[in-house]
Parts: structure tokens; C-alpha cells; sequence
């Protein structure tokens, strides 16, 4: 039996041990811990976890472009 929230939890963990991972990277980790059999019923949940890392990485991008505005216009 697949568990989603130990896969939400391990994901979480990866993020903290791989704070500058890819999104194939984490692609690649979240299919690794789906059962092959159950991969085709659970892969959307692969999809979600990426789209999801994918708004985080922009997130981070844009707060960074923002602090290095705010930071210029100070010089």
C-alpha cells in the first residue's frame, strides 16, 4: 500500500537536504518513491509535487530579484 503523507513528509525532507535541487531532481525522487505497479495511478501526484516546487522556486526567484532591487536602490 502507497502512502501519500510519508511521500509528502520524505519530500519535505528532500527539500530541506537539497535546498538548490532541480525539478528534475525532485521529479526523479518522487518517482522513485512510487511502487512501480502504482505508478500510473499515483502520478499525478508527481505532477502536483512538481508544480508546487515549481511556484516555490519562483517564489524564491522573485523574492530575490526583489531584495536585490530594494537593496540597489539604497546605493
Amino acid at each position: 500500500m502507497f502512502d501519500s503523507n510519508i511521500m509528502k513528509k520524505k519530500v519535505r525532507e528532500w527539500m530541506k537536504e537539497h535546498p538548490n535541487g532541480s525539478l528534475k531532481d525532485l521529479q526523479d525522487y518522487c518517482e522513485s518513491l512510487i511502487p512501480p505497479q502504482l505508478y500510473q495511478t499515483h502520478q499525478w501526484l508527481v505532477e502536483h509535487t512538481v508544480g508546487w516546487y515549481r511556484y516555490i522556486l519562483e517564489n524564491r526567484r522573485l523574492m530575490n530579484s526583489d531584495h536585490d532591487e530594494a537593496y540597489d536602490a539604497l546605493d
